[in-house]
């Protein structure tokens, strides 16, 4: 008997959850529909108060201006109810007809118009009109009663045969002083209320495609949490050989991702320690140029000094921008500006400019195609992988007693591919894959701690590159190589 009250209580516990489920879900959807549909009168009010005040400020104008004249015609006659206003009706000298057109009458005629091009309609009435023609519906007269007790503002939404939603809004008339010439017969004063303007749009369906996003959405989520609760409702006890086997299985889950974790601050901090190699060259420029300046001023070479003095400052702006972006990799363990839009050839000239001009004392000539193209990227990362790889070139010219450097690319497949090419001590082939180890150094007492080359490697490969070295031997050059997508 306990086991049948125990799956009993389990099975009112399931359809209780199951149905409070339901009708949390049910309440959110007709929330959000009421959201969505309160946005859609929102968005009509808008459109139809802003009729109303397009209408307020042409009768302003034509009231302002006491009338104005336009020709006859057979669509525009004379106003018969304004018969007893002198000088309703002009002829000109050569012999034209006009006849005066008053606010009422401008908007009467402009709510036509509006109305057959299919836009929102307006309608000007009165409790007691001047053309029978104005006289108010049903609802109109609602408001008007209302305007006379103080209310400022009458609207609703009218669901017409067609389906179709419209907002109504409808605000009070005031009489104005030029509303007395053709009104005041009619027994108004001066700020009376003696009648309304009336618009009338179509709500727009502007979030359908939200709503069947909510139903998707709200339908999807109350199916996921319906089968978890049926399938956990379902299930009344769990061996206990399941249970360690989940268990050992969160246990291993934890420790692959710890020693991940750890692996990834480990070299995360090595090379955030070692990039600091690329302080090196442009601190050597410094040196340099300090050795000019000093020179410089010893002889009163007071040009060549502003010349060394700005390029030291420039160059001390550089290493503080690549001291800023390696602190900044370090604490966040990424690249980035990823996505960046860069041209290689600009990054190639820049990096030449702090680079080559003060690195050796041979004249080194330097080739640069004019085919580079853009790549996506970290610049003042793809500034290091080119400054790496130009310095070594330089490093490594060996006695070369016409030094080149020749940088270019082409198109492979999916990718870009960029070379730095140098006819220097070259590479043996058994060392081409150490040298992008870290600390690497296939030339003992050369300068730096051999981190360069794993740097820029690490660096291509966060692009989405690869990167490698070929060489025909010592002596005989070498011609470094690396990628980035398409």
């Amino acid at each position: 008997m306990s086991m049948k009250k125990s799956a009993y209580s389990i099975r009112g516990y399931v359809i209780t959850l199951a149905i409070g489920w339901t009708l949390v879900v049910i309440a959110s959807l007709a929330w959000n529909f009421l959201q969505l549909r309160q946005h859609e009168e929102n968005e009509a009010y808008g459109r139809a108060a802003a009729v109303y005040e397009s209408d307020i400020t042409y009768r302003r104008w034509n009231a302002g201006h006491g009338g104005v004249y336009v020709p006859v015609t057979a669509k525009m006659q004379p106003n018969p109810y304004f018969k007893d206003i002198p000088e309703r009706d002009i002829k000109t000298t050569d012999g034209r007809s006009f006849t005066l057109v008053n606010p009422a009458f401008m908007m009467r005629q402009v709510h036509e118009l509006v109305l057959k091009e299919g836009g929102g309609t307006g309608h000007l009435t009165s409790l007691n009109p001047l053309r029978p023609e104005n006289r108010p519906d049903v609802w109109e007269v609602e408001a008007l009663k209302a305007f006379e007790k103080g209310v400022s503002e009458f609207k609703y939404i009218k669901k017409r045969n067609n389906g179709k939603r419209y907002m109504r809004l409808m605000r009070p008339l005031v009489t104005e002083e030029e509303c007395l010439k053709c009104h005041a017969k009619q027994g108004y004063k001066l700020g009376d209320i003696r009648g309304g303007i009336s618009t009338e749009v179509l709500v727009l369906p502007l979030m359908d495609d939200m709503r069947i996003s909510l139903l998707f959405g709200h339908g999807a989520i109350w199916i996921l949490v319906l089968s978890i609760i049926l399938i956990g409702g379902g299930k009344q006890e769990i061996t206990e050989r399941e249970l360690s086997k989940y268990r050992d299985h969160l246990e291993n889950l934890v420790e692959d991702r710890t020693v991940e974790l750890e692996s990834k601050n480990n070299e995360l901090k090595q090379f955030a320690h070692t990039v600091s190699h690329d302080l090196k060259t442009p601190l050597s420029g410094v040196l340099g140029y300090l050795e000019c300046l000093i020179e410089d001023l010893k002889k009163q070479r007071y040009e060549e000094v502003m010349r060394d003095a700005l390029r030291t400052k420039d160059i001390a702006k550089k290493m503080n921008q690549m001291i800023d972006r390696i602190l900044t990799l370090a604490k966040s363990g990424e690249i980035v500006d990823l996505a960046m839009r860069i041209s290689m050839k600009d990054i190639v000239q820049e990096v030449i400019y702090f680079t080559a001009t003060g690195s050796g004392k041979k004249k080194i000539d330097i080739k640069i195609s004019n085919e580079l193209p853009e790549v996506s990227g970290d610049k003042v990362r793809l500034i290091q992988v080119v400054q790496n790889l130009i310095s070594n070139a330089i490093k490594y010219m060996g006695d070369q007693q016409k030094p080149c450097i020749e940088i270019g690319s082409y198109k492979e497949k999916n990718e870009n591919v960029f070379f730095v090419k140098d006819n220097g001590i070259g590479i043996e082939a058994k060392y081409k894959d150490e040298i992008f180890s870290l600390f690497r150094q296939l030339r003992h007492g050369s300068a730096g701690i051999g981190a360069g080359l794993a740097i820029v490697k690490r660096i291509i490969e966060v692009h989405g590159g690869r990167i490698w070295a070929e060489s025909d031997g010592v002596g005989k050059g070498s011609t470094f190589y690396f990628t980035f997508p398409l």
